[in-house]
C-alpha cells in the first residue's frame, strides 16, 4: 500500500511538472501574439487610409 502511494505522489507531481511547463507555453504564445498584434496595429495605423 505505501508503495502505491509513493507511485501516486510521483506522478501527481510529474503532472504538476507538466501544467507548469504548458502554463509556461501558452504564457510564451500569448506574448508572442500580443507582439505580432501590436506590430500589425501600428503598421497600419502608419499606413494613411484612402
Amino acid at each position: 500500500l505505501f508503495g502505491e502511494t509513493e507511485e501516486k505522489a510521483a506522478l501527481i507531481a510529474d503532472y504538476g511538472k507538466d501544467v507548469i511547463q504548458l502554463e509556461q507555453r501558452m504564457a510564451e504564445l500569448a506574448a508572442a501574439d500580443a507582439a505580432r498584434i501590436k506590430k500589425h496595429h501600428e503598421r497600419h495605423a502608419a499606413t494613411p487610409e484612402h
